[in-house]
């Protein structure tokens, strides 16, 4: 991949529980990245097959890897982009030679 290509900035958020001040739990998003990404919808087969189960809004994104990157946890971590939360669902170390990570993403709520 082309350094040139990493020119989308995204932030990588994590949920933190904490406490609201009436006493109640909620999830707090925080920013814990903010990497260059290459960022890429899905198009031919790969779009129709995502629409076959209502996952045409998938984007992959692409950064450098680094240490951190192999603790990015789908179920507490989601992308900030655009002004769209993303969603993450698989996170890859691209044939574990340890310099690109694809993070595969649904697209969720605006923010």
């Amino acid at each position: 991949m082309n350094a040139g290509a990493y020119r989308q900035k995204i932030e990588i958020q994590k949920s933190t529980p904490t406490k609201d001040v009436d006493g109640v739990d909620k999830d707090v998003w925080v920013k814990e990245r903010s990497p260059y990404a290459y960022a890429n919808a899905l198009s031919g087969a790969e779009f129709w097959a995502a629409a076959q189960v209502n996952e045409q809004e998938t984007v992959v994104f692409e950064i450098r890897w680094h240490p951190w990157a192999s603790s990015i946890d789908p179920e507490k971590n989601r992308i900030v982009w655009n002004g769209w939360s993303y969603d993450i669902s698989f996170v890859d170390d691209v044939m574990n030679r340890h310099e690109t990570v694809k993070i595969k993403c649904l697209r969720g709520k605006r923010v």
